[in-house]
């Protein structure tokens, strides 16, 4: 692997733990995040094993496993997206104008952080998957 590949996996690697960490110390302290936890603690706590057998192997031998990550990737996408959905949208408006209260609200800005982050890891994931799945078959 190269370097700018190790780099992407070790980060890729340290934002999913420090998001299971924060879900985690959230979901404690604020029972209204649930609905959020719910959805994403698998995908949320699935996400490092997978990262860290591709970073640990070879990713071209392991490319089946980048899909399983954009799968995961995809769940937490997918319930980022219902935690906003569920709230109706107002949450954008609440966290860019920043006059978000001490209410039901408190895990907003996470979520719009997670949701562009996770994102981007599922793109990553599915193309880099795609890339080697394409030059490890005969089409």
């Amino acid at each position: 692997m190269n370097k700018k590949t190790v780099a992407a996996y070790c980060a890729a690697f340290v934002y999913e733990i420090i998001k299971v960490f924060y879900i985690a110390v959230f979901s404690v302290g604020y029972p209204q995040g649930m609905t959020f936890f719910k959805y994403s603690a698998l995908a949320a706590l699935c996400m490092p094993v997978l990262l860290w057998l591709m970073l640990a192997l070879n990713e071209k031998d392991f490319h089946w496993a980048l899909y399983a990550a954009a799968l995961f990737k995809l769940t937490a996408v997918c319930a980022e997206f219902l935690y906003i959905f569920q709230q109706g949208f107002a949450i954008i408006g609440i966290v860019f104008n920043s006059a978000q209260s001490s209410g039901s609200l408190n895990f907003s800005k996470e979520v719009l952080f997670f949701f562009p982050a996770d994102t981007v890891l599922l793109f990553y994931s599915f193309i880099k998957g795609s890339v080697y799945y394409a030059n490890n078959t005969d089409c």
